[in-house]
């Protein structure tokens, strides 16, 4: 393909086999895919891919998470069927103060991931999730990490782990 200097363009970077698209790198320098380029004739692009870091890591989990203070229906809960994919996208449900929210997203190459539940007023408003991929000494996937929010007694932030369900290693 013969690209045209001052055209725009998209390029995307697609991965093969075990590898997944990393960042860009040379006259731009961004994790960005797809990328959205202006054609110059003195453009250099490489597109980098590591091997796919989430491939330990997929399968379902399932945990809990409290505040330090203990179990109150306001700033405790579930981490209910979390479903991390080959690629590093998820979907789940948090169960919290008689509620059911479901989520998703994607985790980054640094494993990690922050979403935010929109809640009723009435319910406590925002909830912040942040969780980290790991593995344990002995190879054990987890997903740790926060839920924050906001409870009548003001704000609240909870520890939360979660383990790789048995069916799913």
């Amino acid at each position: 393909m013969n690209l045209k200097a001052g055209h725009n363009y998209t390029l995307r970077a697609v991965a093969e086999g075990a590898n997944v698209f990393s960042n860009w790198t040379g006259s731009i320098t961004t994790n960005k895919n797809p990328l959205a380029i202006k054609m110059d004739s003195s453009l250099v692009l490489q597109a980098n891919f590591i091997p796919n870091p989430f491939l330990p890591f997929k399968g379902i989990y399932n945990g809990l998470f409290m505040t330090t203070n203990g179990v109150t229906e306001q700033t405790a809960g579930m981490l209910k069927g979390l479903t991390v994919r080959p690629n590093g996208t998820y979907s789940g449900t948090l169960l919290v103060n008689g509620q059911s929210h479901g989520f998703n997203g994607s985790f980054n190459l640094a494993l990690q991931a922050t979403n935010q539940i929109q809640r009723a007023g009435s319910q406590g408003g925002l909830l912040l999730v942040k969780m980290t991929l790991t593995r344990s000494g002995d190879l054990t996937s987890q997903v740790t990490g926060t839920v924050s929010g906001t409870s009548s007694d003001g704000p609240w932030m909870a520890a939360l782990i979660g383990d790789l369900a048995a069916a799913s290693r």
